[in-house]
């Protein structure tokens, strides 16, 4: 009998084996795939032409800046810095803006924008906006800024929180 219970606990060890080599393939493979997601995703902020700044943390902090959003502020340090830091005359304006959107988001409908586009983004030339979008990343709030000329923020939908402010507007 003894000898039938090992050969069927060696069997139960050869699958547990398998199925951990198979775990650690996906987990590898996955490893991959979010290195080259997040390389792109860089790539793309850092050559955007408007100005983008990604913040972590209730207090946040400057996780990364593109060029546009770093000429706000040429030679001014920003990344690993807060917000309060780097911008402290912006702070009490900024700060409240940031924090609301911060809030966990709830569902909010989307709005239907009556007319063209064209009629749309001509009553918005001119006018400076500054949009604010928040999502949650692996339990963590992650709060994107850019500062945006002549073009509108859209609406809120489900998982994102969004708040466009005309530039000095409190």
């Amino acid at each position: 009998m003894s000898g039938v219970v090992a050969s069927a606990l060696f069997g139960r060890l050869q699958q547990a084996q398998t199925v951990a080599a198979a775990a650690e393939f996906a987990r590898s493979e996955m490893a991959h795939e979010l290195e080259a997601r997040r390389r792109m995703l860089e790539s793309v902020i850092e050559h955007s032409p408007v100005s983008i700044a990604l913040l972590r943390g209730h207090d946040f902090r400057f996780e990364m800046v593109n060029p546009a959003y770093q000429a706000l502020a040429p030679g001014e340090p920003m990344t690993g810095r807060t917000v309060a830091e780097v911008w402290p005359e912006a702070a009490p304006v900024v700060l409240p803006l940031l924090e609301e959107v911060a809030r966990p988001a709830e569902r909010i409908p989307r709005r239907r924008a009556g007319g063209s586009v064209a009629a749309w983004a001509r009553a918005a030339a001119g006018r400076a906006l500054f949009r604010f979008v928040v999502r949650a990343a692996a339990g963590r709030g992650v709060a994107r800024a850019g500062g945006r000329s002549g073009a509108g923020a859209g609406g809120c939908h489900r998982g994102h929180r969004r708040a466009a402010r005309p530039a000095g507007a409190a």
